[in-house]
């Protein structure tokens, strides 16, 4: 959203039905980008990118990321198990390297 409104290529489809023939307004981008910037603030930043790129669509790793051990454990059955198999038959381990998963 935010690229297409920066190089004004293509209208959100929701504001083309509304708005038939027209483009964003000034006040449109200015709206549109602040709900980009604060919507990437509350729950994509990692709060290790500097001030200058804190906007950034890609930020920084985290050198750590705790590990939630129920969801280890779960991600653990589901790659050994055949649950996930459309017909029951396969297991992810039988053609994925778990070293690499």
């Amino acid at each position: 959203m935010e690229w297409v409104v920066l190089n004004d290529t293509m209208q959100p489809v929701k504001f083309t039905v509304a708005h038939r023939g027209s483009k964003l307004s000034d006040k449109d981008k200015k709206d549109i980008l602040h709900w980009v910037k604060t919507t990437r603030a509350a729950y994509y930043a990692t709060g290790t990118a500097s001030a200058e790129t804190a906007n950034e669509p890609l930020q920084p790793l985290l050198s750590h990321i705790a590990v939630d051990v129920k969801k280890a454990t779960l991600g653990k059955k589901l790659f050994n198990g055949r649950s996930l198999s459309a017909d029951s038959t396969l297991v992810c381990s039988g053609c994925h390297a778990y070293e690499k998963a």
